[in-house]
């Protein structure tokens, strides 16, 4: 039985040996054998009659971290004066013990990853080789295209990413301030959300707010009105890397929770009114990965290296631009999941231990991608919520999200029913997605709305189809539909007595690396403005929402 492998280096080949063999390129090639380790070459490798030496050489190889485990001592080959092969180099360790296949994982096993790490005579690392193992003989080969210091490890993948799951099942403690309706100084909390605890705060000129995240994977938020964010980050690899992945990327007036963070939100002393919140499948993805590539890095591997790094290097940057949905394909997420690496394997190359096995990781991406499709499989609600506040001079809004749009409703309740922790609605959001995908002028209509009602309704436990019903002022209704009429991306036509404009918004257009395209439905009846967004084409569910209206 084989698995995948590769061979690792360490330290510079400069310092002395404990015992070597040599010999020269003949016709039929070159062959040498050295406790237990065997190294073959054709004869195009070097002219006939260069010498070949095979010199035993153990280090010890630092910063492999707690997955990852040295199989045998390392070997030195050189080749003449200094020449690198001109033909492939065939090697294999013989280390001596069974191999293990791998780790169960909940009934799954995860292959572990052999290595052979490699640094050049003048001491610079070289990117790891992949080879293979017999498990059977305990035989670790690869073929080699430059010479080097080489040693044969395993990478315990599954190990670590029992580690990874049992942290992202942990549950953030409830705050004994994050009661079910939080209420202080006239403000009141209108219900928790899902993916949070809210608490209120009295400060020196009004409320603030506290905000600790009890989801697996990070939220971008957006308030309303504006405050000011004092971020509180989990002290960790992942979330200091998905921190500085937003940074890059940060959209206007955003802001970021992450898994096991908090923020503190000042509203200078105004009245806070909502707090709109959605899960991002690229960082959620990134997230992952970070908690994968963490499991391997070591506490000396600082976050503020990591930190600078993650902002200086360049691939990162077009990493993080490319997107990547929640519901990408197994190829596209290996292609990501193989980038990531390569870039985090540049980004600790002060650790060579760590890069070299990030460096492996991103090679043989295929264990790595299966836990990441995992992963998300585990991510349950909606990838939308909304805190609402009450102040003492407004009312608790009375939403019949079921009366608002039966058909979806419907669709809620069958969603509920195969993912038992979803709601089949959550009413009281307003312009969350408006505000990052309907423009800035819908956005600003929806802000002026007279009233607003609306609710979610889930398709799956990543998306729902949001509906408004948003009351407006005759002049801003005939600037909305004006404005409307004169984009190229708005459909007019007629539903009864209702003005309908539809469109589908690509997903470069509707929020940073989210990847979806998003379908808008609007229509227009008397002082009513029904808007639906969703994923899915939502021009099914407008007659539902016309026969909803009061």
């Amino acid at each position: 039985m084989a698995v995948a492998a590769s061979l690792s280096a360490c330290t510079s080949p400069a310092k002395g040996t404990a015992e070597s063999v040599s010999g020269t390129v003949g016709e039929a090639g070159i062959e040498l054998h050295l406790e237990g380790v065997t190294v073959t070459a054709g004869a195009d490798v070097a002219p006939s009659g260069t010498t070949m030496t095979l010199t035993s050489d153990t280090r010890a190889q630092e910063d492999l971290g707690e997955y990852a485990t040295a199989l045998s001592g390392g070997v030195s080959i050189t080749l003449g004066d200094g020449l690198q092969p001109a033909s492939p180099i065939s090697i294999s360790f013989d280390v001596g013990r069974d191999l293990q296949a791998g780790v169960d994982v909940d009934g799954t096993v995860v292959p572990n990853i052999f290595a052979l790490s490699s640094q050049t005579a003048a001491g610079d690392w070289v990117a790891p080789t992949i080879a293979q193992a017999d498990l059977n003989t305990g035989i670790v080969s690869a073929q080699v295209t430059h010479l080097s210091w080489f040693s044969p490890i395993s990478v315990a993948i599954g190990e670590a990413w029992k580690a990874v799951k049992q942290s992202m099942g942990i549950e953030t403690a409830r705050p004994e301030c994050a009661t079910d309706r939080p209420k202080l100084n006239g403000v009141e909390v209108d219900g928790q959300p899902w993916n949070a605890w809210v608490c209120l705060v009295a400060d020196g000129s009004g409320v603030s707010v506290e905000l600790t995240s009890n989801a697996n994977l990070p939220f971008i938020f957006l308030t309303r009105p504006a405050a000011t964010v004092t971020t509180h980050p989990e002290v960790s690899f992942s979330a200091i890397g998905t921190q500085a992945f937003f940074d890059v990327l940060r959209p206007d007036k955003a802001d970021l929770l992450l898994q096991g963070g908090s923020v503190t939100l000042d509203f200078g002393g105004a009245t806070p009114d909502r707090i709109s919140m959605r899960q991002d499948g690229g960082l959620s993805v990134i997230r992952i990965l970070l908690d994968v590539a963490g499991a391997f890095t070591p506490a000396k591997a600082a976050q503020s290296l990591l930190m600078d790094k993650f902002g200086q290097l360049e691939c990162f940057a077009k990493l993080a631009q490319t997107g990547l949905s929640v519901s990408a394909s197994v190829e596209q997420v290996a292609s990501f999941t193989g980038a990531f690496f390569s870039c985090a394997s540049a980004a600790l190359g002060d650790f060579p231990g760590v890069s070299t096995i990030l460096w492996v990781l991103g090679a043989a991406p295929g264990s790595v991608v299966a836990m990441v499709q995992g992963a998300l499989n585990l991510v349950t609600g909606l990838n939308e919520t909304q805190v609402v506040f009450l102040s003492s001079a407004s009312a608790k809004p009375e939403v019949n999200c079921e009366q608002m749009n039966a058909a979806a409703y419907q669709r809620g309740v069958r969603t509920a029913e195969l993912h038992s922790e979803i709601p089949p609605f959550i009413h009281g959001t307003t312009d969350g997605m408006l505000q990052f995908a309907g423009g800035p002028l819908a956005t600003a209509t929806m802000r002026k709305a007279v009233r607003v009602n609306a609710c979610a309704y889930p398709t799956s436990f990543e998306s729902a189809i949001t509906q408004w019903n948003a009351q407006l002022n005759p002049a801003d209704m005939k600037a909305l539909v004006d404005g409307l009429r004169s984009s190229a991306d708005y459909a007019e036509s007629t539903r009864g007595n209702a003005l309908v404009f539809t469109a589908v918004i690509p997903g470069e257009d509707n929020g940073i690396m989210s990847g979806y395209a998003r379908s808008f439905t609007y229509a227009f009846v008397g002082e009513t403005w029904v808007a639906l967004s969703a994923v899915e084409d939502t021009l099914p569910y407008l007659d539902s929402a016309l026969a909803g209206i009061r």
